[in-house]
């Protein structure tokens, strides 16, 4: 039997066979990205964004501020053009950046900042652009979760010289990022390649009929043999490509839903808000701008977040550890840059507390509803 999820899927893919083969895959994005003010870019993986940004922007050999409560995803990069990370704790409400903790020994001799509009909640733009600004520094967004995200009527991309986006974080492609700039960005781009593993990839994202049993079968083909793409990992330097057409198509299917994609997750992460607060889960600050691309909460006092997510695990809940290794508190971040964990306590204490648990468009109020039962169960046992 096909689900409305299939079918919804099924057909926003027969639409972007259609129309991807005439539409500029820029168009795609208007609305979301504030492509009036910032030229555009369109490549392979959120990385190479990154790393297209730090060639643009002279960045190699130089020291960069970064949040602690930041993914690992970008060390290939790093470790690439040779580039000192210099990290800062984030606010404990928003997860982001605290520019006011950044000192002058940590700006000494730096010449960039990274902040990130974490888990989909738009930051202060204007705010860290003026601290910018005044200290002379490059700021560069990371946009990963915040396709379409605005604050203050900007949209997200529009605040900082440079900007890049994951797509497969927002949208249902196997791989995509998007870099931004105040001035034209001439990437060195090489040609697109998909292959039969981004092939199989793909098929993951697009629901059909049979779809657990196609599915399982897929993931494990790709996750537990050689033939998984190897064009995924963080700790190398990665081969920058243009954004492949069968991206362009199920883009061009799914970007006329996207704000319709958005707004049903953050009706399914307002609900687990309502329902679990109470209980005394702690949710990252919402000031009515969270796009809800990722929901990371931390359970109450006294409860351990890992043996949360085992127990959500456990009962079909596709709960995750939010970043367990955030890179500014890791030890890779102690050795190889002397990064002290004990700097930075907020996002030390977020590296152990939060769980990420899941929202999507297609997901029913008696599935959140299910969600909510277990949480509730898990304390009151």
């Amino acid at each position: 039997m096909i689900t409305t999820r299939e079918r919804i899927r099924i057909s926003e893919l027969l639409t972007g066979l259609r129309r991807g083969r005439e539409v500029d895959p820029v168009d795609l994005f208007e609305g979301v990205l504030p492509l009036d003010v910032r030229h555009c870019v369109l490549m392979n993986q959120g990385k190479a964004a990154f790393e297209q940004i730090v060639l643009a922007a002279g960045l190699q050999r130089s020291r960069i501020l970064f949040p602690a409560f930041f993914p690992d995803d970008f060390v290939g990069v790093m470790r690439k053009y040779e580039i000192t990370p210099v990290f800062v704790d984030v606010e404990p409400d928003t997860y982001h950046i605290d520019v006011r903790r950044i000192t002058g020994s940590q700006l000494q001799g730096t010449r960039a900042l990274v902040a990130l509009h974490t888990f989909g909640l738009p930051f202060d733009g204007p705010m860290i652009r003026a601290f910018c600004d005044e200290h002379g520094l490059v700021m560069i967004e990371d946009c990963a979760r915040a396709l379409g995200a605005s604050r203050a009527g900007a949209l997200a991309g529009s605040f900082g010289h440079y900007a890049l986006f994951s797509l497969p974080k927002c949208t249902p492609v196997r791989q995509g990022g998007i870099a931004l700039s105040e001035k034209p960005l001439h990437a060195n781009l090489r040609a697109a390649s998909i292959g039969p593993t981004g092939f199989l990839h793909a098929l993951t994202l697009v629901k059909f009929p049979l779809t657990s049993f196609v599915e399982r079968g897929a993931y494990s083909l790709l996750a537990d043999t050689p033939l998984y793409p190897r064009e995924v990992g963080n700790y190398d330097p990665l081969p920058t490509r243009k954004f492949d057409r069968l991206g362009v198509v199920m883009l061009a299917g799914f970007m006329p839903h996207y704000q319709d994609a958005v707004a049903a997750k953050r009706r399914c992460a307002m609900r687990l808000r309502e329902a679990l607060q109470p209980k005394g889960f702690v949710f990252q600050a919402d000031t009515g701008d969270h796009l809800y691309t990722a929901v990371a909460v931390e359970p109450p006092d006294g409860y351990d977040a890992d043996d949360l997510k085992q127990y959500l695990v456990d009962h079909g809940v596709k709960a995750s550890a939010m970043w367990r290794g955030a890179l500014g508190v890791s030890r890779l971040a102690h050795t190889a840059w002397g990064a002290g964990a004990e700097d930075s306590p907020v996002a030390l204490g977020l590296s152990k507390r939060l769980i990420q648990l899941p929202v999507s468009r297609f997901q029913t109020p008696a599935e959140t509803a299910k969600i909510v039962s277990l949480c509730t169960g898990f304390v009151s046992a």
